[in-house]
């Protein structure tokens, strides 16, 4: 595994749990202690987590804002299980609103093809994907695009 793969997990296992224990992450990556100091020091260097003793948290730049790529990694079999749910709701000739939100981004993965769905939503990766959905059409919200949604605002 590449550095900057393993460096991308550790991550993903940062956003879903909050936080990170080295030990776990050596015998997850079957990797050195020197390795995996690398890895943090060079995470903590980019400002995407602080390290403890023993492991590393969620960067304090990062707490009540984090990136859109954190925020889909956290809770994401919860969101899967919600999109999933709401996909039964969604029926054609009819319009819908949908957020720049990660779960409403999940519920666009799994959207059924529909006959006359009209999805209106500021999230430009939302819209992205909705426009390979078979019967829906696409309308985005103007303005300025937020780098940290990934929407107009």
């Amino acid at each position: 595994m590449l550095a900057e793969q393993r460096r991308a997990h550790i991550l993903e296992l940062l956003y879903e749990n909050g936080y990170v224990r080295t030990g776990a992450l050596q015998q997850q990556f079957d990797v050195s202690d020197v390795t995996l100091r690398s890895d943090l020091q060079e995470l903590e260097r980019r400002g995407r987590l602080l390290r403890i003793r023993g492991g590393a948290v969620i960067s304090l730049t990062d707490v009540g804002k984090t990136t859109f790529d954190a925020r889909l990694m956290r809770h994401k079999d919860a969101k899967q299980r919600i999109a999933l749910a709401a996909s039964q709701f969604i029926r054609g000739d009819s319009t819908v609103i949908f957020d720049a939100g990660t779960t409403l981004l999940a519920l666009a993965h799994h959207m059924p093809s529909v006959n006359g769905l009209t999805v209106v939503t500021p999230a430009l990766n939302t819209a992205q994907h909705l426009l390979d959905v078979d019967g829906v059409d696409v309308v985005i919200l103007g303005g300025p695009v937020d780098k940290d949604t990934l929407s107009t605002v």
